[in-house]
């Protein structure tokens, strides 16, 4: 993501949290963002998305990625090639 993207990023996390009856802290935003940051918005978005619509995994707010690695992208199956963090993966 670009730092253009913070804006949009921070309103889909707002979103995404209300649909569960929470409401992120910045600071939640922030890390999410670090997390993610190497990873195009509209991945992140799609994924987010894909995670709401699903009657299993939306079941539950998203994760961040995990020591596995695993993270929402990976469990959204995405196809997009990702960047990925020097040392492991984050997000593809």
């Amino acid at each position: 993501m670009l730092p253009t993207d913070k804006t949009a990023f921070a309103a889909l996390i707002v979103k995404t949290w209300r649909f569960y009856g929470k409401r992120p802290e910045v600071e939640d935003i922030a890390a999410w963002f670090d997390l993610l940051e190497d990873c195009p918005f509209a991945t992140v978005a799609t994924a987010f998305k894909r995670h709401l619509t699903d009657p299993n995994a939306g079941q539950y707010l998203p994760s961040p990625p995990t020591s596995s690695g695993t993270c929402l992208l990976q469990r959204e199956r995405m196809t997009i090639p990702i960047p990925t963090k020097p040392g492991g993966c984050w997000c593809g």
